[in-house]
């Protein structure tokens, strides 16, 4: 912090050390807990956790405002703030008002930071009949309101098809439906997010009360940027799933890869020409017509063929996502959901084209797993998404900054093994509230997730 900030800020400090303020409530309450019961000034201080000092002060001003407006000592007359001393007043209510509309009408004006408002006051407020007013004046006059400079809402941008599978989605998993409420307990959220080496944090801010975030003018669409590290977690109501990091591909795991990929095409081809061997006499006694339209049987059918995502920049495929998450994690950990819950639960997954690859719908048919359907760009119906912020945070404040792999990845596995699952239940009972959102809004994503 600039030496100048820590000034002003130690010089706040001292200042409301000294003038400690005291609302007309509890002004009230220590004069009565003091005159009406054999309560000390130190008792009603601690209780109302003042100092001893201060009740005195307060319940000998009442008794010297009761005397002279020669009132009653319990009259909320003599609680009430006096006027704060001061100048004149500058602006009138209409010109605040006007002010307020001027700073909020647009993005860009929203965006402007104090001394700029300043410097583009001629054309905005141009209309008011301002008298020369300084930038201090035009912050007074936005923090009354409830305003101040605050970072952005981010959302991901939205096409109308989106919105409308959006919207789809949310009525077919309704909360509130009579017959078939959707249960987000019964759901296994699964998500990844990058681990950045020396985590980054912007100062973007905008003029927005606390309930603007994803005002039209305040939000800013977000798109996905490649990362080195990608960290991967999962978790359900009341139970936290296993995580994963992953590093980029090197040359020798390219070439394993590679290895067991024709190792496994081979066995699947081979497997296919047995079970047409098998089935073709089965079939010509029912006189059911098997000739393959393949000009050579012994070729396997290009669909049937398993082939790695070109995943140029290092990205995960179906590939490393079946063998470094369906395999060793999820599957396992969405049978031990199964027998604890007692039920059968779905998975949800993004669209990312790992999900989408044969390697995980094949895998995840043949383990008998459910995958919950998900609108594309909808990271608001995922509570793992929740997660990512909160570790972040926690890795900046706790944490020396990664200047390795390695140590980024260990900090995101330790912040995730303190991942509260109360947290994480709070996170999940969300979603019902965020589907009726969607609902409201019609597939829209303007609203706090």
């Amino acid at each position: 912090m600039p030496q100048h900030r820590v000034i002003k800020h130690l010089k706040g400090q001292q200042s409301s050390q000294r003038r400690p303020q005291v609302n007309p409530i509890t002004r009230a309450i220590a004069t009565v807990l003091y005159t009406t019961t054999s309560r000390s000034y130190g008792t009603v201080a601690k209780e109302l956790n003042l100092q001893k000092g201060t009740v005195q002060k307060i319940v000998e001003k009442a008794k010297e405002k009761a005397e002279a407006q020669d009132v009653n000592l319990y009259s909320p007359a003599i609680y009430e703030d006096a006027p704060h001393p001061g100048r004149p007043e500058i602006l009138n209510e209409a010109q605040k008002v006007g002010i307020i509309e001027a700073v909020t009408k647009s993005r860009e004006s929203r965006d402007y930071r104090t001394d700029e408002l300043q410097k583009h006051a001629t054309s905005l407020f141009a209309h008011l009949d301002l008298p020369p007013i300084s930038d201090s004046t035009i912050e007074s006059v936005l923090y009354a309101a409830g305003y101040a400079r605050r970072k952005h809402g981010w959302k991901f941008a939205l096409t109308p098809a989106m919105k409308i599978a959006r919207y789809k989605w949310a009525l077919a998993h309704n909360p509130d439906d009579p017959d078939n409420p959707f249960d987000p307990r019964k759901v296994i959220y699964t998500d990844e997010t990058p681990a950045k080496i020396g985590i980054q944090r912007g100062f973007m801010r905008s003029w927005r009360k606390v309930d603007e975030t994803y005002h039209p003018d305040v939000a800013r669409e977000r798109s996905k940027k490649y990362s080195e590290l990608q960290f991967w977690g999962c978790f359900t109501y009341g139970m936290k799933g296993p995580c994963h990091v992953w590093f980029p591909e090197d040359e020798e795991e390219k070439q394993l890869a590679a290895h067991l990929l024709a190792m496994e095409n081979k066995a699947r081809h081979d497997l296919r020409l047995h079970l047409e061997a098998y089935a073709r006499p089965a079939l010509a006694i029912l006189d059911i017509n098997v000739q393959s339209k393949r000009r050579n049987p012994e070729k396997m059918l290009v669909k049937d063929i398993l082939k790695r995502g070109n995943r140029a920049r290092g990205g995960i495929d179906g590939y490393r996502h079946r063998e470094g998450i369906l395999k060793p994690k999820l599957v396992p950990f969405t049978k031990k959901v199964e027998r604890v819950k007692g039920c059968r639960v779905e998975v949800l997954e993004d669209n990312a084209p790992a999900h989408r690859s044969k390697f995980d719908t094949e895998y995840m048919e043949i383990n008998n797993i459910i995958k919950l359907l998900w609108p594309s760009n909808s990271p608001d119906l995922n509570a793992s998404e929740h997660a990512w912020s909160y570790m972040r945070r926690r890795i900046t404040r706790d944490y020396p900054t990664s200047k390795t792999k390695e140590e980024c990845a260990q900090q995101w596995r330790d912040e995730w093994e303190k991942l509260p699952q109360e947290q994480i239940n709070a996170w999940i009972d969300r979603i019902p509230d965020v589907i009726r959102q969607i609902i409201a809004q019609k597939g829209g994503n303007n609203f706090h997730a």
